[in-house]
Parts: structure tokens; sequence; C-alpha cells
């Protein structure tokens, strides 16, 4: 099975795209440099993610993603998918809306598990109570993706 990666610089940081027999497989922020080793699936999901940073892409398609985790790791992570460009809602209601309640911080562990931040846009979740709650990557980086979007509606 043919494996890929690319390293991409964004204004928040090196991102890391793999790819495993064609499909996007991780999203990570890193510190590296550098093409390693590209592949048709990375270089057009380079350039919707590259498109995003710039604010010219809202949705992205025609992605091929492999989500990897738990049943209900995948449940909440294809429920993020559904939360519009520019809006957030709570882990409450994503536990709701996963047939979960009471389940927020199981929710939020899954959420800080997603492979896939930004194409899966765990970031548009937020605590019910305020603030912008936890980001994998850091909640500087949470922030900076919330406010992206507000500014590009």
């Amino acid at each position: 099975m043919e494996h890929a990666a690319l390293s991409i610089e964004t204004p928040i940081g090196q991102v890391l795209l793999e790819a495993r027999g064609g499909k996007i497989r991780h999203i990570r922020f890193v510190q590296t440099d550098g093409a390693l080793r590209s592949s048709m699936a990375l270089d057009a999901c380079s350039k919707q993610i590259a498109a995003y940073f710039r604010g010219e892409l809202q949705m992205f398609t025609d992605i091929d993603i492999a989500m990897e985790g738990t049943v209900f790791q995948a449940s909440v992570w294809e429920e993020a998918l559904h939360i519009p460009y520019g809006k957030t809602c709570t882990y409450r209601h994503i536990a709701e809306a996963i047939g979960r309640p009471g389940a927020m911080r199981a929710v939020g562990d899954a959420l800080r598990r997603n492979p896939l931040p930004i194409l899966v846009p765990c970031h548009r979740i937020v605590p019910a109570s305020g603030g912008i709650g936890g980001f994998s990557a850091g909640a500087w980086r949470k922030a900076w993706l919330l406010d992206h979007e507000k500014a590009h509606l």
C-alpha cells in the first residue's frame, strides 16, 4: 500500500499531510520541511488547505479521507463535518446529535484524537460554558482558525 506525505507551510505553522492507499489518513502540526513523498491525494488536499488558509475555500470537496478510530470517535468526527464554516456548536450538541447525551467529555476526548484537524473541523466545537475549549494542536491555533473563518464569511 502506497504511503505518501507532504509538508506545507500555513499561517499557523507547518502541517504534515499523510496518505496511504490513496486516502488522507492524518494531518499533523509538525516541524519539518519540504515535500517527503507526495501523491495525487496529497496534492489535491494541500491545494484545498492552501485555499482555505487564503480565505478562498469554505468547504473541502472530493478529498477521500480515512477516519481511523473507534465507532464512537468516527460518529463524533462525522457529526463535526456537518458544522458550517464560520459557525460553532457545543460538545453537548454533538453528544446529543450522536445519541449519547451526557457524553460531552467523551466527545472532547474523541475530538482530541481527531487525526484530520481542519478537514474534520473539530475546532468548531466549543464548551457551552463559554470560551473555546481545547485543541490537540494548541488553543491558540483553535482561536486563530475560528477567527479566520469568521473573517472570511
